[in-house]
């Protein structure tokens, strides 16, 4: 997302498609909206999957 604005309209978007949806604001910046947290179905995932990832190489945590 590049902006609040765009967030917020994912957010809406998964909320009307029926997503159980959380939305996260930052009280040090205005209550502006950070980020949001979404149980990802394969329903609503469709929604979600051309996002870029945050970082450049995912590391998953195992236990060996």
């Amino acid at each position: 997302m590049n902006n609040e604005e765009q967030l917020q309209r994912l957010y809406y978007k998964l909320l009307d498609n029926g997503a159980t949806v959380v939305a996260f604001h930052e009280p040090d910046i205005d209550n502006q909206l950070t980020s949001i947290c979404y149980y990802g179905t394969p329903e609503m995932r469709k929604y979600t999957q051309n996002l870029d990832l945050a970082l450049q190489e995912v590391q998953v945590a195992t236990k060996n």
